[in-house]
């Protein structure tokens, strides 16, 4: 019996040591799974702290592509009333130059007009000179 008991009694520090062994090794898994606990939990940290800027960022962003948007849009309708105020002008241009080519071709007409006058007038004059001279010899 005393053998039984000392064979017992080693049996149950054997599974005594192995506990101790398993308990240890759990220790040490419960030690590396806390490191990476930790590491895991900075990890999450400083991307949060990223993200947090990032998002900053992202609003700073959007808030100057609205602004250029906005500036962008005023631009264009800027634009189009100078291009509306351009074609008014273009087409008082030809309106004008279509006024000024008909000015043109009376002012020629006039001239031709003119000339044709003068050259009558002349004709007239010579003539008038002409038989004031027969009246002034038929007086005499």
């Amino acid at each position: 019996m005393k053998l039984k008991l000392w064979g017992r009694i080693d049996e149950l520090e054997g599974g005594k040591q192995k506990l101790a062994s398993r308990v240890s090794e759990a220790e040490e898994t419960i030690e590396s799974l806390n490191s990476k606990i930790a590491s895991a939990e900075k990890s999450k940290n400083r991307m949060d702290a990223e993200l947090e800027e990032l998002s900053m960022e992202y609003e700073r962003t959007h808030a100057a592509a609205m602004i250029t948007e906005k500036r962008g849009r005023n631009f264009d309708k800027v634009v189009g009333e100078w291009k509306a105020k351009a074609d008014d002008l273009m087409a008082e241009l030809d309106a004008c130059s279509s006024e000024c080519r008909n000015f043109n071709a009376e002012r020629f007409r006039l001239k031709a007009s003119l000339d044709e006058s003068s050259e009558q007038l002349d004709i007239v004059r010579r003539e008038n000179k002409n038989l004031a001279d027969e009246v002034k010899d038929l007086l005499d």
